[in-house]
């Protein structure tokens, strides 16, 4: 079985009217149970009909999202999470300038984290025997191992592009 090419926009342009159409519906019969029904009724119907609007509120976003996406495509345009993201691109990272940090950022950072690291400073990760020599027989340093991927980076210096405060170990 094959789809034909503009199907799938077709199908998500008519969900998307649809669930706008059904949100309008909604909020409509919303209003007309508050003014009409009785007073335990019809606050109870207005709920359940806002409910069901948000919803389709919701689903109507998603639609409009798809459908801007296809239509960025077919301009040859590129993706919209692409473009968005398009800072965080190793590329872009490596190109950016250092960002210039306040005293006040890095005596904050100092108190709150532990460390005056803030995001763009540019550092010299240790080598792999400095590094070595602060594991455990597991390879770890305060239970967090030390992964093979990693070793790529020792002696080499980086622009740091996020900082981590909390990690979560799911396995205990």
């Amino acid at each position: 079985m094959s789809v034909r090419p503009g199907f799938a926009r077709k199908s998500y342009l008519k969900t998307t009217l649809a669930c706008l159409a059904l949100v309008l519906l909604t909020l409509l019969i919303a209003l007309a149970s508050l003014r009409w029904l009785p007073e335990i009724v019809g606050p109870i119907v207005a709920v359940l009909c806002a409910s069901v609007a948000i919803c389709s509120a919701i689903l109507a976003c998603g639609g409009a999202l798809v459908l801007s996406r296809y239509k960025r495509d077919s301009l040859g345009e590129p993706d919209i999470f692409l473009r968005l993201n398009r800072s965080r691109d190793p590329a872009a990272i490596k190109a950016a300038p250092a960002k210039r940090a306040s005293r006040a950022r890095r005596w904050l950072a100092k108190r709150l984290l532990g460390h005056d690291l803030i995001v763009g400073d540019l550092v010299e990760v240790k080598s792999w025997a400095e590094i070595s020599a602060t594991l455990d027989e597991r390879g770890c340093l305060e239970q967090l191992p030390f992964m093979p991927e990693m070793l790529a980076m020792c002696g080499r210096r980086a622009r740091i592009f996020r900082s981590v405060h909390r990690i979560f170990d799911y396995r205990k």
